[in-house]
């Protein structure tokens, strides 16, 4: 199901075996067409890809495109003739084939697709008329957008890492068979079943075999994989461990063999673990590419800008030629196409214009000769915009504009010669057309415009929302969009109603700092006080999202707070800039939001932002870190409530949780144990406790290197 080159070749001959000519006429050129006109484009040889590619291809058309004396493509054919037979462009060739192969009439001034029925359209079959130039070519109905924002797009790469995952993960199942693993497979029939005949169907059609057996290939490889992710998120995992377990419990075993069923236990463990992170990475890439290609009409083409296939169109400079193709069967699709008015209109237009403005200002002194120009000038442009946005169609604008521009100059410099006077009133008339208010504002202040920023003791804020990912997925767009808006307005609210401003949005993540550009002595408070109200007002939501069946998962949202010196001001470039911040005390606040996860908490903050909050708030103290990418060691602290709101019991539970910490970091792993089972009495659902008693019970058992001086290494963000 692909369509590869045949290129036209206007002014040379290529030489192709008889055979494979034959091939390329019965298969590439389209034989459903009728030509009524002597106008259109003639090659005198053909270039086609090479016979190995091509035959194996459901078709062909040509890539050629028309580039205008400007080196602007505005302009393409669709089909052009070689030795009696009518080639389709390289687009247009698998457009015709998704919609029926209909006859396709060629005339001279359009071109039709006889009862075309586009799959997905309302309404029955109806021709498609599309419109020719003077010259013959078609009009290419541009995209206005860039080239990245006008289509959908998937990097291969993912094809690529599609393959680098495959081939892991079938390397890592080999070995888990090699290790026995697929004893506790409870499947049909050997878990390598499916995909070996998955593999003998590939060769067979490589091979040059019955391509009709694809779909048995592609069942067995779903298959394959459906049962691999069961087997590793099924019960095999725990009835191994369950086995090696029976014989730990065998009072009979030595302490070797003891260390030995454990480590074989643990190696267990780690092998499932990490085959389900490949087999996770992998099912994310397959779904992300079955989400971009599954019944779209795919391009395939380098988009990259180290490369030369790159071109000028009429809303840029440098656009990426693949989107050639697309921007035509879009037009087709959509039915929006364009034409330019036969050459004698804009004559017509030019002389009546001319003759109008003439009859009007020839005895008009100069500033309102220059007025009626102008405005003849807006009206013609106009008109001609919206004869082309109503109609599509294109009325050559230079030659009237020209013509009354040059009427309207001409007359004004005739009176400008006349006297002082007129040529001083002139002056005066141009003047008025200057912006007084904007060059008074870059007078008064020309740093304005200028990109950088300044250095400032300030807050930092990110909040990101638990697994949201999963939450958009179960909506549609529509109740995302509208879920999405009510939670972030009210959580920017909460922000501003506490003097914080706003950075930027990253889908539902929130980036915001205080302290500018109004400045705020107690910006820590500030931020700490609006993130304790947004967990706050998040359960409100949640509480009416879910009763109000918008979402059937509360939204979590994780916050991460730092303090310190910042860059804030304008960033980016002198056309577009943003007022934002920069530095290390950003990347920590980011990095915090991220961490809450290994510590199953919600709100940290740093200690230097602590230092700064008094005992407005309740914090709870945890570990020194290092985070990722920070060599710092930094004390993490849990945002709990503001102490006028928080009950006797956070008070006591902290309380422990303080005690236990304390000897914990003095290495008394039983004391501290005891402090985190009572914390954990008060609140069964505590988090970090869990994460304290997990190491407290580990480090009893093996005590930590003695170099420890208490600071974690986080791993990941």
């Amino acid at each position: 199901n692909v369509y590869f080159t045949v290129n036209m070749v206007e002014d040379y001959q290529i030489y192709i075996e008889p055979e494979y000519l034959e091939h390329i006429e019965e298969n590439v050129a389209y034989s459903n067409i009728t030509v009524n006109t002597d106008n259109f484009p003639r090659a005198e040889s053909i270039d086609p890809a090479i016979p190995e590619i091509l035959r194996s291809a459901a078709g062909a058309g040509f890539p050629n495109i028309i580039i205008d004396n400007d080196g602007v493509r505005r302009r393409l054919d669709l089909f052009t003739e070689y030795d009696g037979k009518f080639y389709p462009q390289l687009a247009m060739a698998p457009f015709l084939d998704w919609i029926g192969n209909p006859e396709v009439v060629l005339e001279d001034k359009r071109a039709i697709i006889k009862n075309a029925e586009i799959p997905g359209s309302e309404g029955g079959p109806a021709d498609i008329v599309i419109p020719r130039t003077e010259d013959g070519a078609f009009l290419l109905n541009w995209p206005a957008k860039g080239y990245w924002d006008s289509f959908r797009h998937l990097s291969y790469y993912y094809m690529v890492l599609h393959n680098w995952q495959q081939e892991s993960l079938i390397e890592n199942l080999r070995l888990l068979e090699a290790d026995q693993y697929f004893y506790y497979y409870d499947g049909d029939q050997d878990i390598f079943a499916a995909w070996n005949y998955a593999e003998s169907i590939k060769s067979e059609i490589l091979d040059g075999g019955d391509r009709n057996y694809l779909q048995d290939y592609r069942d067995a490889r779903e298959y394959f994989f459906s049962e691999v992710g069961k087997f590793l998120n099924g019960s095999a995992e725990q009835a191994i461990l369950s086995e090696i377990e029976a014989l730990l419990n065998q009072q009979s075993l030595s302490e070797a063999e003891r260390g030995d069923y454990e480590a074989i236990a643990q190696n267990v463990r780690n092998n499932f673990s990490e085959v389900r992170l490949i087999y996770a990475d992998f099912i994310t890439t397959r779904d992300k590419i079955r989400d971009s290609v599954d019944g779209s009409f795919c391009i395939i083409g380098s988009s990259a800008t180290s490369t030369f296939d790159r071109g000028v169109n009429p809303f840029s400079k440098e656009y990426a030629n693949v989107g050639t193709h697309a921007t035509l069967v879009n037009m087709i699709i959509q039915n929006d196409f364009l034409d330019d008015a036969p050459r004698w209109i804009p004559l017509v237009i030019a002389f009546v214009f001319t003759a109008l403005l003439y009859a009007i200002i020839r005895k008009m002194d100069a500033l309102p000769s220059i007025l009626w120009g102008l405005g003849f000038i807006a009206v013609i442009t106009a008109a001609v915009i919206a004869v082309f946005l109503l109609t599509g169609i294109y009325i050559q604008i230079l030659t009237p504009v020209l013509s009354v521009f040059a009427t309207f100059i001409f007359i004004s410099l005739l009176k400008f010669l006349e006297t002082a006077k007129e040529r001083s009133y002139i002056r005066h008339a141009f003047g008025h057309y200057l912006s007084d208010t904007v060059i008074e504002n870059l007078i008064e202040d020309p740093d304005k415009l200028n990109l950088g920023g300044e250095k400032k003791h300030m807050s930092a804020m990110f909040t990101d929302v638990k697994g949201f990912s999963t939450i958009s997925e179960q909506l549609d767009p529509t109740e995302l969009v509208k879920v999405l808006n009510m939670y972030l307005t009210e959580m920017s609210n909460m922000i501003l109603d506490e003097g914080g401003t706003i950075d930027k949005y990253e889908g539902d993540a929130i980036i915001a700092f205080f302290g500018a550009p109004v400045e705020f002595d107690d910006h820590a408070k500030r931020v700490c006080r609006a993130a304790v109200r947004m967990k706050k007002l998040e359960t409100i939501m949640n509480k009416h999202f879910l009763e109000d069946n918008m979402i059937s998962t509360p939204l979590l949202t994780r916050i991460g707070v730092n303090t310190g010196d910042m860059v804030v001001g304008n960033m980016g470039t002198a056309r577009k800039m943003d007022y934002t911040i920069m530095g290390n005390t950003v990347n920590l606040a980011a990095r915090l939001e991220g961490v809450n996860k290994q510590y199953n908490c919600w709100k940290l903050i740093s200690s230097m932002t602590a230092d700064e909050l008094g005992d407005e708030f309740l914090l709870r103290k945890l570990d020194r870190v290092r985070v990722v990418g920070i060599n710092t060691p930094v004390r993490l602290f849990e945002l709990v409530d503001e102490n006028v709101h928080a009950d006797e019991k956070s008070f006591e539970k902290i309380d422990f949780f303080h005690k236990g910490l304390d000897l914990f970091e003095d290495k008394n792993w039983s004391g501290a144990e005891k402090f985190f089972t009572k914390v954990k009495g008060i609140d069964a659902e505590d988090g970090p406790s869990d994460i304290y008693l997990k190491r407290c019970r580990e480090y009893q058992k093996k005590e930590p290197p003695s170099n420890w001086d208490g600071v974690f290494n986080l791993t990941s963000k």
